[in-house]
Formats: C-alpha cells, structure tokens, sequence
C-alpha cells in the first residue's frame, strides 16, 4: 500500500438543471483541484458526469491532480437531460474498484475519497438500485476503507444518500453561493482527509461557508 497516495472519485451530476449552476460548478471544480495541488503527497482523481441513463461520462481518468486541465462549458455543459445517480454512482464504483484490484499492492492509494454531488434527485437509473449500490459502498467502506462524501440540493437526494449507507452527507441551498459553499466544503474535507485521514463533517463545514460572511459582520 502507498502510504502517501489519495485516489479521489469525482461524481458531478450534468443534467439539464444544473443549467443555471454550470458557471459556479465549473469554477468551484477548478478551485478545487488548484487546492489538491498545494497538498503533500501524491493525489490522482477520476472525474465523472453524468445525467440521462448512459449519458456517463469520464472527463479524466487516473489523472495527476497537477495535471488536470481546467474545466470548461466543453465538458460540463448540463445537456443530459434526467438524473440516472445510483448509475453513476454505481458505476464509478464499480470501474475504480476493477482498476485498484489490478494495481500491484505496492501501487495502492492508501486512502480513496469518492465525492458525490447533485442538485436534483434520482430519476431515471436502469442499471444498478438503491440496494445494490448500498451493498457496494458497505463493501468499499467496510472492506477497504473508502471514505464518501455526498452534496446535494434536493432533499430527497440527501435522504437517498443516507439510506445508501453514505453519513457524511450535506443538505446544501440551490443557487450560486450553495454551488460555492458546497465546493469549498468538499475541498476542505478532502484537504483534511488527504493531510490526516480524517474526514470532515461537509453538512458542518457547509454551514460554517453559508454563515461565514453574515459570522464576519461586526455590528456597533
């Protein structure tokens, strides 16, 4: 095992709702991965989208987070209709699982953050259900030692993050400061993670985002 090795699963929900959130889903992405730049150790990502069933895509794979590319509109551009999330979900799994088992064990991340974010509930998955993906993750979690990370601004995409077997979720607000603070939670847990081993609570330091400015007024 790679002591100093963090593989990051990005899941990030490219459907036709996200339309009006793509500037600071983009922007928030970007930050995110200028933040993993600064840290210690060695950080590879695989970043997803994803929207109708099969509309699931890789934008990088096993990529070194110095190395990403900045996002664009030309690869998240929120034209893919519905919201298949277990189908991603699963099937980020599902691929970032086969490609660890492969590696030599000398090779492996010591730690694997999955984070997960949406701003719309499950509708539209075909291949894989709730308790199938519940079964993966209580595999990844229990077996290996995955930690999981889940936002979403649609409530009933919170809930269904829990009953999946994900605790760190956050109920974030639908706009842009929500897009924002929703990143920067992520960051900062992943920054905490891949510095300590230890994940962050993302509904606390999302909250702690939300308030921060109306935290910083001094009144007279």
């Amino acid at each position: 095992m790679k002591e100093d090795y963090t593989h990051i699963l990005f899941i990030i929900d490219d459907s036709g709702s996200m339309m009006s959130l793509i500037s600071d889903s983009i922007g928030g992405y970007n930050t995110f991965i200028e933040e993993q730049t600064k840290l210690d150790g060695e950080g590879r990502i695989d970043t997803i989208t994803f929207g109708s069933p099969h509309n699931f895509k890789y934008l990088y794979r096993d990529m070194d987070v110095n190395e990403v590319p900045e996002l664009t509109r030309d690869e998240h551009s929120a034209h893919s209709g519905v919201t298949a999330l277990l189908d991603a979900i699963g099937r980020g799994i599902q691929d970032l699982g086969k490609f660890l088992r492969e590696k030599d064990e000398s090779d492996i991340p010591a730690k694997v953050l999955v984070n997960i974010f949406t701003d719309g509930a499950e509708n539209s998955s075909v291949e894989f259900t709730a308790d199938q993906v519940k079964d993966m993750i209580k595999e990844q979690t229990d077996k290996y030692n995955w930690e999981f990370a889940f936002l979403a601004s649609d409530l009933s995409a919170s809930n269904l993050a829990k009953s999946i077997g994900i605790s760190n979720v956050a109920f974030t607000d639908k706009g842009s400061k929500g897009m924002r603070d929703a990143y920067t939670s992520m960051t900062l847990n992943a920054a905490s993670y891949r510095s300590r081993g230890v994940s962050m609570d993302v509904q606390a330091t999302y909250d702690a985002e939300k308030n921060k400015d109306e935290d910083e007024t001094v009144t007279t």
